[in-house]
C-alpha cells in the first residue's frame, strides 16, 4: 500500500474512533431514545413515534407540569414508558368525573384534545406526593398504565 492511502485509512480511523468516543458517553449518560409501542400517549404521541430524552441524572429538578417523561416504576414491571407529568412533589392529586385537580384547583390540560374524548371518567381519591415524588398521567386516559395503577 501507497503511503497516501496509509495515511488516509488512518485519518479515517481517528474520525471514527473520535465521533465514538463522542456519541458512546452520550448515548450512555446524556440522552435516551425510545419507541413509543402503545396508544397511551395519543394523539401526542403514535405508536412507531421516536423520542429522545434527557436522563434524569441530567434533568435533576427541572421537570415542570405538562413535561414529556419516559418512566419506570412500581407500576412499569421493568418496562418504561412515556407518560406526561401532572403532580409535582408536595402536591395533592385528585380526579373526579374525568378531571384532573391540583391541590384542589382544576388542572388546565392544553395537551388534550379540546373535545375532551381522552379524558378518563375515573375517580381518584386525594393522593399526596412525597419529596421526589411525580405524578404521571398518559394523555390517551382511557388506555395507560400510570399513577393511577
Amino acid at each position: 500500500m501507497s503511503r497516501k492511502v496509509v495515511n488516509e485509512l488512518f485519518q479515517w480511523l481517528v474520525a471514527l474512533v473520535l465521533a465514538a468516543a463522542i456519541v458512546i458517553p452520550i448515548r450512555v449518560y446524556v440522552l435516551q431514545p425510545y419507541r413509543v409501542y402503545m396508544t397511551s400517549m395519543v394523539p401526542t404521541l403514535e405508536p412507531g413515534d421516536i423520542v429522545i430524552g434527557l436522563k434524569s441524572a441530567i434533568v435533576g429538578n427541572g421537570i415542570e407540569r405538562g413535561d414529556i417523561v419516559i418512566v419506570g416504576g412500581a407500576f412499569s414491571n421493568g418496562e418504561l414508558y412515556v407518560k406526561r407529568v401532572i403532580g409535582l412533589p408536595g402536591e395533592t392529586i385528585s380526579i373526579n368525573d374525568g378531571e384532573v385537580y391540583i391541590n384542589g384547583q382544576k388542572l388546565e390540560e392544553p395537551w388534550l384534545p379540546s373535545d375532551g374524548g381522552f379524558n378518563s371518567s375515573g375517580e381518584l381519591s386525594e393522593v399526596k406526593l412525597g419529596e421526589n415524588q411525580y405524578f404521571v398521567l398518559g394523555d390517551n386516559r382511557f388506555a395507560s398504565r400510570d399513577s393511577r395503577s
